[in-house]
Order: C-alpha cells, then structure tokens, then sequence
C-alpha cells in the first residue's frame, strides 16, 4: 500500500512538474511583448540561483556548491543556457502547443546522438524511432515549409524550437557523461543556474534591464513554475522509476494546447497533432524496448 501511494504520488508530481513546464513558456510567451528572451532566461535563472543559494546555506549543505568537473560544468551552462534561450525565442514566435509537441522529440535525438557519441548499440525498433522522429518533424515543418501562414515568422519559429531540441539532447548526452563521474544533480542545477546568470547577465546589464511593474506578475509566475517544475520533477523521480512515469509526460501535450487555447486561442492545426502521435509512439517504441532489456539483463543477473 506504501509503494503505490508512492507510485500515484510520483506520477501526480510529474504531472504538476510538466504543468509548471507549460505555463513557465506561457508567462514567456506573455513577457516576449517586453522582453528579449535572452532577457526572460536571465530574470529565470537568477531569481532560480538566489533560491537553491538560500537553500543550500540555510540546510548547510556547503558540499554541493563543490564540483570535481568544472569545464563539464561551465560547457553544460554553457550549452543549457544558449538553448533556454532559444526556447524561449521560440514560444514567442508560434503556438504554445508546437513548442511543446517539437521538444517531446528530444529524447529520439538523444538516442540518436547516444549512438553517434557515446557509441551505443541500436537495434531495428532504436533505428526505427529515430527515423520516425525525423519524419515527425518534417510533418511539423510542413506549413511553414509550404509557406502557408506567415511564412518568414513560423520558419524561423520552427527552425529555432528544433535547434532548442537538438540543444537539449545534446545536453542530455553531457549530462550521463557527469553524472558517471557520480556529480550531484543539485550541484549541476546550481552551476547551471550561477554560471547562467553571469553568461546572459553580461550582455543583458550592459544593455540595460528595467522591470516594468505591469509585468511583474509574469515576472513572478515564470520564476515560481520554473521553480516549481524542478521540484515537483526531483519529487517524481526520487519516488518512482522514469519508464513508469514517461507515458504520463506527454499530458504536457493537453496542458499545452489547453493554455494556448484558453489565453490566445491557439488551435492546434493538423500537422502539429500527426506530428505529436508520431513522436509520442516513436517514444512508446523506445519505452517498451527499455523494459524489455531491463527485463532480460534482470533474468541474465539471476
């Protein structure tokens, strides 16, 4: 009985975590009439770098601002940071619900990227997800390959939320790499955030930042749902294995197009949705396919 209130627990915190996820792009989205994203990202990861700071030394925890890969770290904020950026351009630019459909192809890229980098061993069902994300994005690209709508606005959208997901991916290969290396997930999170904070403060101080006190409420929700989306995720995956909660994730994609419809009456159009099921069962191959290794290694074991 214990464990599976643990396991609707979990499942209940990924899901709030991914709500936090949308609404943090849609107070972006809202603030992109203001402020440049590279603006947005700094004001997100400096509030976000204050509050672990405060956490850290109010529990004492004075290890975990030590790292033993400093250039792992730097290139991982680096790279992290240039991509939250790049999403946050790309919130501005098309619907709520494409964002969020295009970077549920991250981890076919990763899986893509595992096998070019880190030399991983792929299967026919593996080869077959990464083929079929690629179509997926293809059958997203479409209209603004076609150049139906505002073509020069929802091409570089497009072109620019793919780039934020080819980012992430790479991200995600940086990250097994450090975490081999036995690093603390809260010791990245706070390099990622301090590091961001001085990579993006300098071009955005030098240019000036002013906060307008119509937005602050925008300014508030986007640092309490980016806050929040780290916590509820840490909550998640402390009480429950990732394959149980990754089906649950992709509730990310009603969330989406529900906040997009209810604030700018966004629809999403035909594409978005074939494009959507397409990576969302390319996903499902790679689930099972993960299980069923792990099933087979466990019998190997015993």
């Amino acid at each position: 009985m214990k464990n599976l209130f643990k396991t609707y627990f979990a499942i209940f915190a990924i899901l709030i975590g991914d709500l936090c996820i949308v609404l943090m792009g849609a107070f972006s989205k809202d603030l992109s009439d203001i402020y440049s994203a590279l603006e947005i990202a700094f004001i997100r990861n400096f509030v976000a770098f204050l509050a672990i700071t405060a956490w850290i030394i109010g529990t004492r925890q004075y290890h975990l601002m030590r790292t033993t890969r400093l250039k792992g770290q730097i290139l991982r904020a680096a790279i992290g940071n240039m991509d939250i950026v790049l999403v946050f351009w790309a919130y501005a630019l098309i619907p709520l619900a494409m964002v969020t459909t295009i970077l549920f192809v991250v981890p076919i890229l990763t899986l893509a990227m595992s096998i070019l980098f880190l030399k991983e061993k792929a299967g026919i069902f593996r080869w077959s997800a990464v083929i079929a994300g690629f179509i997926a994005m293809l059958v997203i690209s479409y209209p603004a390959l076609n150049g139906s709508g505002e073509q020069s606005i929802s091409m570089l959208g497009v072109t620019v939320a793919f780039i934020a997901a080819t980012g992430a991916a790479f991200v995600q290969i940086l990250l097994r790499s450090m975490g081999k290396e036995g690093e603390p997930p809260l010791t990245t999170i706070f390099y990622f955030l301090g590091l961001g904070s001085v990579f993006l403060g300098i071009p955005v101080l030098l240019n000036g930042l002013s906060v307008s006190t119509i937005v602050i409420g925008s300014i508030i929700g986007l640092c309490l749902t980016g806050l929040g989306n780290q916590v509820f995720k840490t909550i998640a995956y402390q009480k429950a294995e990732a394959s149980l909660l990754a089906p649950f994730r992709y509730v990310a994609l009603i969330w989406a197009a529900l906040v997009g419809y209810i604030v700018w009456q966004e629809i999403p159009n035909t594409e978005t949705l074939i494009g959507a099921f397409i990576i969302v069962a390319a996903n499902a191959v790679l689930i099972i396919r993960e299980r069923m290794d792990k099933k087979i290694s466990e019998k190997e074991i015993l």
